[in-house]
């Protein structure tokens, strides 16, 4: 994941400290980033008790999907007690139950 941010931003900035700075602060969202799947079959994204957005599921055999509101599909599946993000042009993510 890391290395997708590195890329991405390298190819913004020029400053060696500046991209340092920056993957900083994405290593630091990326650690407190959360999810939560509400009785109300929504999915909350929030990191550092910021909530980003919430966006209702639909669900399709061992599947469910919902649309961000910048209009990106994501795939959620689990595996054992992970849940699986699949977003396209995006690293995978993955959030532990706690």
């Amino acid at each position: 994941m890391l290395e997708h941010w590195r890329a991405r931003l390298a190819a913004q900035m020029m400053d060696p400290a500046a991209l340092e700075a920056a993957l900083s602060e994405v290593r630091a969202e990326g650690e407190a980033a959360e999810v939560e799947i509400a009785g109300d079959a929504t999915i909350v994204s929030r990191a550092r008790g910021e909530q980003f957005y919430r966006a209702p599921l639909r669900f399709a055999g061992e599947t469910a999907e919902f649309d961000k509101p910048n209009g990106a599909r994501v795939t959620l599946r689990f595996d054992a007690d992970v849940l699986i993000a699949d977003e396209p042009g995006k690293p995978t993510m993955r959030f532990r139950r706690e």
